[in-house]
């Protein structure tokens, strides 16, 4: 190589001004274009880890130094920043790529080489620039030299970055950290954007290496997207090792006076942690590298219309259910273990800090029921401008004593509004269980129930879910033990006693398809409940009617002296469950009768269209014909309850009008 170049240093010295100006990046063509006298010192031996300046009016316009180094591995080049100039490096005529390089904010250009073999010969060849007079560089085997050793934070002013050639250049600082404990760290740089306005010009960069140069996998970086003013890096460190941040500046037109902090967000696994969002900005990162390959659960304070996210990828949670006692809980897809993965949670309006919680167990802080059981559920609520509708969660863990048919049923609610709410048993695996089956009765009773098999030794979640947007409920749980492998025969009669909150079942064939009549004569309080399943075991208590025969003594005082339940089987197994839902032993005793089916033949108002003023009540009355029906009972419905609010009793309809407009009322 140095016979090429001395050739052309002949034929170029009578070029040397034009030369001079000519030279870009990949300039070794020009390397001699002064005579050897002006390069005394100049092609020679670079001295290891020691900084030397060159005069150029003394030593010319170029410089060549060549390296042989004593062991494999990289080395740094360190020389006076100049916008336009990028060193070169060869190995014989072999060009070489930098490993990497940075221009600095402290003047100078720090290059890490690739890996050099020990006793092969290296140069490295670069020129003077228009109105220098001088150069500093020096070479080092510490590819990290010079870097700012810090410990949780720092504040500089960060230059503007450069364009050459169509392409935009970073201006850099380098730091060197170390950590006091293992952990999930980010490193914050704040003061980017002052204005708030989103601008692809600021265009930062905080990137984490280790001692070797390589960028650490363990981490990720958030540039100033949409106009934050803020750029990060998080990563999981480990105290006792050695990394280095690099703050990179793309931004051709904004210089930054930035200040940098660092701030452990590592939650320890089946733990909780609180965050202010005062320290650590608006949005959270939590890092993870799971030891086993399975499904966690994240649980994060619910405020507002926030839905954290798996890093920025398109894994989407495996289930997730908001409001469960003002959490929320996500439970993750797969994640394999040794791999990194990322929880973003952003801020919610008006939050100050905010609760995270990761777990090996997906249903963890879920307590065991314990029957009966009480509680309050708040109401759904529609999100995201409301353009979704979720509902309020209570979730409950459940063991059975008996490999059995169960019933679970939630009471509490009124049964002059409408609600929507459900009731499910799941599997530990989020899976729901088979077979289970589901009533809303809370227009008769107040309550819904969920039929289900469960088995002894086995584990399950209950999970009620109110979707209703205007009301919550105060709630109370009980269970029946249906147990219709061993249900006792009932034939005309049976009486018996139940213990505090006991219930029994009998089963019971209907021979004809008939109406039945089951009247208990053991009622001095009502603080029994009877419920009647279908062979498929489906609750089908909401066809029938209750009726009570109720006498008053000398004090005007209230005695109920009997409770029919009336309903319509066609000929077939059912089964009737008895449940003391009082804390007190009580008595039954059932009586069965059939009767012939009276079908209704027509329903006659007294008005089949009226007109009411806003705000004005008016009552319609209807007659049953024929008037010995079997069941009387009519539900009417309005086409618009915006516009015409309906109540009744009996017989009568009470119509409110609401506001202007037409609506039907229909059965």
């Amino acid at each position: 190589m140095e016979n090429m170049r001395n050739k052309i240093k002949q034929i170029l010295t009578v070029c040397f001004v034009i030369a001079a100006m000519a030279v870009v990046w990949n300039a070794p063509v020009w390397a001699g274009t002064a005579t050897q006298a002006e390069l005394t010192g100049t092609q020679e031996d670079i001295e290891l880890n020691k900084e030397v300046t060159i005069n150029w009016e003394k030593n010319g316009s170029t410089v060549d130094y060549y390296f042989t180094p004593t062991e494999n591995k990289r080395y740094l080049f360190v020389l006076t920043d100049n916008d336009d100039r990028l060193p070169g490096l060869y190995q014989g005529d072999d060009k070489l790529s930098w490993f990497s390089y940075y221009s600095t904010v402290d003047g100078k250009m720090y290059l890490q080489t690739p890996v050099l073999e020990a006793g092969t010969k290296y140069d490295i060849y670069f020129t003077s620039r228009e109105g220098e007079t001088e150069i500093q560089f020096g070479f080092y085997d510490d590819i990290w030299h010079g870097a700012e050793e810090i410990d949780n934070a720092a504040t500089g002013i960060m230059k503007k970055g450069y364009s050459e050639d169509g392409k935009n250049y970073s201006r850099a600082k380098i730091y060197k950290i170390t950590v006091p404990e293992d952990g999930a760290y980010e490193y914050r740089v704040s003061g980017l954007n002052p204005t708030g306005i989103a601008d692809d010009d600021y265009d930062f960069d905080v990137d984490i290496y280790d001692e070797d140069g390589n960028w650490n996998s363990n981490q990720d970086s958030v540039p100033n997207w949409g106009g934050s003013s803020d750029a990060c890096a998080f990563a999981n460190l480990e105290a006792g090792k050695t990394y280095y941040l690099v703050l990179a500046n793309y931004s051709v037109d904004n210089a930054y006076e930035y200040t940098l902090s660092r701030t452990n967000l590592g939650i320890e696994l089946n733990s909780e942690k609180t965050l202010n969002w005062n320290e650590i900005g608006d949005y959270f990162y939590y890092h993870f590298i799971p030891e086993k390959t399975q499904s966690y659960l994240f649980t994060v304070s619910d405020n507002g219309d926030r839905v954290p996210q798996i890093g920025r990828t398109d894994k989407t949670w495996k289930n997730m259910m908001y409001d469960v006692d003002g959490k929320i809980r996500l439970v993750t897809p797969v994640l394999e273990a040794g791999k990194e993965y990322t929880l973003y949670v952003p801020i919610a309006a008006g939050e100050n800090s905010v609760r995270v919680g990761f777990y090996d167990n997906l249903w963890a802080g879920v307590n065991t029921l314990e029957t009966p059981c009480s509680g309050t559920i708040g109401k759904g609520t529609k999100r995201f401008d409301g353009k979704a509708w979720y509902p309020s969660n209570r979730l409950y863990k459940v063991t059975v004593p008996t490999t059995t048919n169960y019933v679970y049923k939630v009471t509490g609610f009124n049964k002059e509004k409408e609600y929507s709410a459900l009731l499910r048993f799941l599997n530990e695996d989020l899976s729901e269980v088979e077979g289970q089956r589901e009533i809303n009765d809370i227009k008769l009773t107040g309550s819904i129930y969920t039929t289900v098999k469960l088995e002894a030794g086995k584990t399950y979640y209950l999970r009620f879910s109110n979707y209703t947007l205007d009301s919550g409920v105060n709630y109370k749980i009980v269970i029946n033990n249906l147990n219709i492998e061993n249900a006792k025969n009932l034939g005309e009669s049976a009486e018996g006693k139940l213990s505090a909150s006991s219930d029994t079942t009998y089963k019971f064939v209907a021979t004809e398809d008939k109406v039945y009549n089951f009247t208990d004569t053991k009622v001095s309080e009502d603080v029994k409940e009877f419920s009647i399943y279908d062979n498929d075991l489906k609750n089908i208590s909401t066809n029938s009617i209750k009726k009570s025969k109720v006498t008053y003594n000398e004090n005007n005082e209230p005695k109920v002296d009997y409770v029919t339940y009336k309903i319509y089987l066609k000929k077939g197994t059912y089964y009737i469950n008895l449940n003391n839902t009082s804390d007190k032993e009580t008595e039954y005793n059932i009586k069965v009768e059939n009767e012939e089916l009276v079908d209704i033949d027509s329903i006659n108002l007294d008005s089949n269209y009226i007109e009411i003023e806003e705000g004005v009540k008016k009552a319609v009355k209807h007659t049953i014909n024929p008037d010995n029906a079997t069941f009387t009972s009519v539900d009417w419905k309005v086409s618009d309850t915006s516009i015409v609010s309906l109540g009744y009793v009996g017989n009568v309809m009470n119509i409110e009008a609401l506001k202007e407009g037409e609506c039907e009322i229909l059965q």
